[in-house]
């Protein structure tokens, strides 16, 4: 396998510079055997820069939900989109410069986020926060052999909990490799069978944490834990209340499933501290297993 990396930093502040660099690894590839190649763009991003003037209209943008509609918020959601439509456009090269080198027909291409953004949602201008605009993000997986293998294909929305810990193991599983050789413990999982469309394949839970808090979201429940706040933060009903507005923790009725979503949040909190990884497990078994004297 052959690989290039060109992630951000310092020298390369223009997500163009980056896309130039994966655009060159394509174009000057010329070996035999597979490559694999990561792109990581900084944007959309503060301060959401982009070329040329703003494209998409700050009075067309959606409201925010929960919070006052200001001139600020609309503006920062017309640039946020202004960059994303960049990114796009740089991707599209990308994906017409692996057509012109024959390559399409051969490649899959995984699109995902590190996080998202609130953008003014409930009156939250960052991430940092464990509400669906900025704990969700997107993932789209592509090529042939995904779904039902064309590459042409309507495009599928899966319903399936994924997590972004699950593109590792997907990865090998693509390259024809079986993550659980590697390491029989990892919390991710290959999604090649929620991609060959068993949702059930996906998992029950996600669990996320930041700082002190922690989340654990299942198909209809999240739950915000924060030991430093005193507790259960947020209960919400995605089902009834995909927008999160009705924080129902400390509500009565509701107490056998925060118990139960808490629980499953204390379970994998306690199993955490008690895992190690094999250097350091096997630098115990030396101190446990007296050697020669």
């Amino acid at each position: 396998w052959a690989a290039g990396a060109f992630p951000f930093d310092d020298d390369c502040y223009d997500d163009g510079y980056i896309v130039m660099r994966g655009l060159q690894f394509i174009e000057q590839y010329d070996k035999q055997q597979p490559f694999y190649l990561n792109l990581s763009f900084h944007g959309p991003h503060p301060p959401n820069w982009h070329p040329g003037e703003l494209q998409h209209d700050p009075a067309q943008m959606p409201a925010p939900i929960g919070a006052p509609d200001t001139p600020h918020v609309r503006r920062t959601r017309a640039h946020f989109m202004d960059k994303c439509a960049f990114i796009d456009r740089e991707i599209g090269k990308l994906m017409d410069t692996l057509e012109a080198r024959g390559l399409m027909d051969n490649t899959i291409i995984i699109f995902t986020s590190d996080h998202g953004d609130m953008l003014g949602d409930l009156g939250v201008m960052d991430k940092r926060v464990f509400y669906e605009p900025s704990a969700r993000v997107p993932m789209i997986i592509a090529g042939p052999g995904i779904g039902r293998g064309e590459r042409d294909m309507v495009r599928r929305d899966c319903k399936a909990l994924v997590s972004l810990m699950d593109t590792y193991p997907t990865m090998l599983a693509i390259a024809g490799l079986d993550p659980s050789a590697t390491h029989k413990r990892r919390w991710g999982r290959s999604l090649l069978p929620v991609l060959a469309g068993d949702v059930a394949a996906g998992h029950d839970q996600i669990i996320c944490e930041l700082a002190t808090a922690a989340m654990v979201r299942t198909a209809n429940w999240k739950l915000v834990y924060d030991a430093e706040q005193d507790g259960v933060q947020q209960l919400y009903n995605l089902r009834s209340d995909p927008k999160e507005l009705s924080n129902l923790a400390g509500v009565a009725g509701y107490e056998a499933t925060a118990l139960d979503l808490l629980s499953r949040l204390m379970s994998h909190r306690i199993a955490m501290t008690q895992y190690t990884h094999d250097k350091e497990e096997r630098r115990v078994q030396r101190v446990r297993v007296p050697g020669p004297r």
